[in-house]
């Protein structure tokens, strides 16, 4: 019996062997001296570009401020400032990934996400939660055909998620707030509490 399975390890081993060598693919050993990186990094195939005080840096009205288009993410919570939205959108095409985190707003605050420049398109919120904010906790109402998913918007002193006409909201939960969810017209809810 166990010369059965040898020989049947031998042929398979063979087989792959022919087949290699018949595409042109050579042998299967690898070449020698350490095995180096083969494919591309997550920030060659997705550019992501942290928010921080280097990259995203506040100004007189907003914690942190994104002003080219472009995919960005959190690294931590973001903590409420009196008189400051927290993520302020000033560019158009981005794509802002919460990562689980919370933006946590504070006695006095503004938004917890503001986009405010009309004629921007296409921003993308999604993956985390925004609470106790002063105003909106995601306002995208003058962004047309953004989308904000697997977001969660608690006890913000006005509407938990507003967006645009052309607008998607996928999987989000709205409690606690002055306003559950805006969406103005042709937008698409699906999925949210």
């Amino acid at each position: 019996m166990r010369m059965m399975n040898k020989r049947k390890a031998a042929a398979v081993v063979l087989a792959v062997l022919a087949a290699n060598m018949a595409m042109g693919l050579g042998p299967i050993d690898p070449p020698p001296g350490p095995i180096g990186p083969t494919g591309k990094t997550l920030t060659e195939v997705e550019p992501r570009i942290a928010i921080n005080a280097a990259n995203t840096p506040g100004d007189a009205d907003s914690v942190y401020k994104i002003s080219l288009p472009g995919s960005y993410y959190l690294t931590g919570n973001v903590n409420g400032v009196a008189g400051k939205h927290g993520i302020e959108i000033a560019a158009r095409d981005v794509r802002l990934d919460l990562c689980g985190f919370v933006l946590a707003g504070a006695t006095g605050s503004l938004n917890g996400i503001h986009a405010e420049n009309a004629g921007h398109r296409a921003a993308a919120v999604k993956n985390g939660t925004v609470s106790s904010w002063g105003g909106h906790g995601v306002n995208l109402i003058m962004v047309r055909g953004s989308s904000v998913s697997d977001v969660t918007a608690v006890a913000n002193g006005s509407v938990g998620i507003a967006v645009a006409s052309n607008s998607t909201v996928t999987n989000c939960v709205s409690r606690q707030n002055v306003t559950g969810i805006l969406a103005e017209s042709a937008c698409i809810l699906i999925g949210c509490a």
